[in-house]
């Protein structure tokens, strides 16, 4: 991953974490990993995956979790895409834009990817 990507998906998820930490009433109480979920890319993936039903926003802090801590892995890049069509199923026009931005950051990430 190039050091503009990271600064950019760093950027993403800080802004997304202020975001969260600021919006009165959007987070109720802060999001808590076990060291065993933490340390497992697949566990870390799995449940962002299954978030993703009930609580988009979560679901997505477990995602950017697996790029930031394994970013060579399988399900990194699995997670990279899962965001970006999260963004895309929302469908107005500010989460279109993030959507676009993270498909082509995918893209750029992962050439070689089916």
């Amino acid at each position: 991953m190039t050091s503009h990507a990271v600064r950019k998906t760093l950027a993403l998820t800080l802004a997304l974490a202020a975001t969260l930490t600021f919006v009165p009433g959007c987070r109720k109480k802060p999001v808590q990993i076990s060291p065993e979920i933490a340390a497992s890319d697949e566990a870390l993936y799995k449940l962002g995956e299954a978030e993703m039903k009930k609580d988009s926003e979560k679901a997505l802090l477990y995602l950017r979790q697996v790029i930031d801590s394994f970013p060579k892995s399988f399900y990194a890049q699995r997670a990279k895409l899962l965001i970006a069509d999260t963004y895309f199923k929302k469908g107005d026009e500010g989460n279109l834009i993030l959507a676009a931005a993270e498909y082509r950051e995918f893209i750029k990430s992962y050439p070689f990817s089916p």
